[in-house]
């Protein structure tokens, strides 16, 4: 329905257009109950943040940021991102 079904055949190689997660999560609050949607993001949530710390933060910052209080760790983790 938001037109990027190109997307699961061919994952991205690199960073997306921040339009493009804006517009799936429009469509898929329009085709799911708001409670299954948000279970939906949530989930995306996670994967993402797994392949940003997995790919784009160094291993030293990881260790780092996992023995940080999440109220320390978070912030820092969004600045990096």
């Amino acid at each position: 329905m938001a037109g990027y079904a190109d997307l699961l055949h061919h994952s991205p190689t690199r960073m997306i257009d921040e339009a493009i997660p804006r517009d799936l999560f429009k469509y898929l609050y329009q085709a799911y109950p708001h409670r299954q949607a948000r279970r939906i993001a949530l989930r995306a949530g996670e994967l993402t943040a797994e392949y940003i710390i997995a790919n784009r933060i160094p291993g030293m910052i990881v260790k780092l940021l996992q023995v940080l209080p999440p109220a320390i760790s978070g912030p820092m983790l969004l600045k990096a991102i």
